[in-house]
């Protein structure tokens, strides 16, 4: 999902915000998708009329790629939140 790092670099604010987000990922382990994971997400984002709740297919992505390797996801965004299951959020141990 390289895809989904451009977005950090390409908002990034300068170089040292660049340098600290490439030394971030290169430690992050990495999801190999399935080959019709975009089309997967599409059909999961008509299922749960994602579009229309205000969120989008890159969000619906990531939603198939953590159920494709039973990875829980973190989030803030009450929008995909609110498409997950219970049990495929992570919630931090405090």
């Amino acid at each position: 999902m390289n895809i989904a790092l451009s977005r950090h670099y390409e908002n990034a604010r300068d170089g040292k915000e660049v340098a600290f987000l490439k030394n971030y990922f290169a430690v992050l382990p990495t999801v190999a998708a399935g080959k019709d994971l975009w089309l997967q997400a599409g059909a999961l984002s008509h299922s749960v009329k994602a579009y229309s709740r205000g969120v989008g297919l890159f969000d619906m992505a990531i939603v198939v790629a953590a159920r494709q390797t039973q990875a829980l996801l973190w989030s803030k965004d009450k929008k995909l939140l609110s498409i997950l299951k219970k049990e495929e959020i992570f919630h931090a141990k405090k």
